[in-house]
């Protein structure tokens, strides 16, 4: 009888064996499981920042993202910005024309009197940049950043990773986000300009006359960021294309043909360098008209160049570069580059520069 007893018990022992080691193990369903969905590549609807995503990773069709950054710097951090976003990129149109002025700051008298205040991450070095910015609006347009008193709607100025503002005025009251990083009195001045209202120079709905972009080889994620404003949505204010100005993104913003070249280019196919060091003469027009700003400010000359210096952050090594073969220039624009700036961290040119200018830029 016991005899009988042990042989079930072991028997039942190398079933209840035998199913343990047949049975998967989780990582084996989770493989299964995603070996099976079939994910979306792209969905119809058209979602400036993106779809968002499920627990597969997979795109939810007809479900956007409504925050995040858009064409780099501009901030979409709620659903007015969203949706004035929108309405800008052309994919719904508002109802009333009178709505485009929704996004100015308001003006007493004859200045835009704008509020702010440094959030405690702000270094000294930082709030001397920013300054130096506000200096420059000053002297040129009647818009005057002022610290906060009695603005319901104000400029909060963070610290941050890089410069990144939203477009006008999109709150009712509060503390309305800008970010400074390490970036430069000109990148600043750029940040401004966003946020009393301004969109970059090459998404004008003219650009096409004036900027030539090889579609094929433009990365996908760049195809929404660079398509134009809605032409009822913009308004011209009266001045020509500048390619000069303080909002006009570089030619290599968006990234390299296999054969090296810019994917977007003047329309003799030369680069477009952009520069982050002045106010152009249209940049300061475009403001003062947008603002309605007493006519002695409508005259102004382009600012003069603000001077800019190698950021700390530009390390030098104590051999000389010439010993490293990994350190030089692989294009021969650097030296010009260098004079606008290139090299400083929040300059529109620093990736490219940090790429294509090691040596000049002292990054090796």
């Amino acid at each position: 009888m016991l005899a009988k007893i042990l042989t079930f018990g072991l028997l039942t022992s190398l079933k209840l064996c035998a199913l343990i080691q047949a049975r998967p193990t989780q990582d084996a369903i989770d493989a299964i499981k995603s070996d099976d969905v079939v994910c979306k590549e792209s969905c119809s609807t058209i979602c400036p920042l993106g779809h968002e995503r499920d627990e597969n990773g997979c795109l939810i069709c007809g479900k956007c993202n409504i925050r995040g950054m858009f064409e780099g710097d501009i901030i979409i951090g709620n659903e007015n910005s969203y949706h004035q976003l929108l309405t800008v990129v052309g994919v719904k149109t508002r109802t009333r024309r009178a709505a485009q002025k929704n996004n100015e700051w308001p003006k007493t008298g004859d200045n835009v009197n704008i509020g702010y205040v440094f959030d405690d991450s702000v270094s000294r070095k930082a709030k001397r940049r920013v300054m130096r910015a506000i200096q420059e609006y000053n002297k040129h347009t009647c818009i005057r950043f002022v610290p906060k008193t009695s603005q319901q709607t104000y400029l909060k100025i963070y610290a941050g990773d890089q410069c990144s503002s939203y477009v006008g005025k999109v709150l009712p009251r509060g503390g309305q986000d800008m970010f400074v990083g390490d970036c430069s009195v000109g990148s600043i001045m750029h940040e401004l300009m966003h946020a009393v209202g301004f969109w970059h120079e090459h998404t004008r709905p003219d650009r096409d006359n004036f900027v030539a972009i090889k579609w094929a080889n433009l990365a996908k994620e760049h195809e929404i960021s660079i398509r134009k404003l809605n032409p009822t949505e913009w308004d011209k204010l009266d001045s020509p294309y500048d390619y000069n100005s303080i909002m006009h993104y570089p030619s290599y913003a968006y990234g390299y043909t296999s054969e090296g070249e810019p994917v977007m280019t003047d329309k003799m196919g030369e680069e477009i360098l952009a520069q982050r060091t002045r106010f152009s003469t249209e940049d300061i027009r475009q403001i003062n008209r947008k603002y309605d700003c007493p006519a002695r400010y409508l005259g102004g000359r382009s600012s003069p160049e603000i001077s800019t210096k190698p950021m700390p952050s530009a390390r030098t090594t104590s051999k000389p570069l010439a010993q490293k073969s990994s350190c030089k220039n692989t294009v021969s624009n650097c030296e010009r580059l260098v004079r606008l700036g290139g090299c400083e961290k929040g300059n529109v040119l620093y990736l490219y520069m940090k790429m294509s200018c090691k040596r000049s830029c002292q990054m090796c």
